[in-house]
């Protein structure tokens, strides 16, 4: 185990202070693993994600380059999206 010595905003320490009031946390230390758990699993969410992105742009690239291409434009874009808008709005 490592110690180190941390720097907390007034408003993260009052936090952390009132994490430990209610009995939920033991020491100042459980608050900062249990947070750096959450942080561990917030960037492995990210980081799929990522890959889940990269692959499909991968795809689109690979379907480019094969010629399942076709043309777009601007106004068309933006039409759609006025028009997706408009359908929820009417929800």
């Amino acid at each position: 185990m490592t110690t180190m010595r941390l720097i907390l905003r007034d408003e993260d320490r009052r936090f952390l202070e009132e994490a430990l009031r209610s009995g939920r946390y033991a020491t100042e230390s459980e608050v900062v693993s249990e947070a750096i758990a959450e942080l561990r699993a917030r960037e492995g969410l990210r980081e799929a994600r990522l890959g889940e992105i990269r692959a499909q742009v991968l795809i689109g690239l690979q379907q480019l380059d094969g010629g399942e291409g076709r043309e777009w434009s601007l106004e068309a874009v933006e039409a759609k999206g006025r028009e997706i808008l408009a359908s929820r709005d009417a929800e």
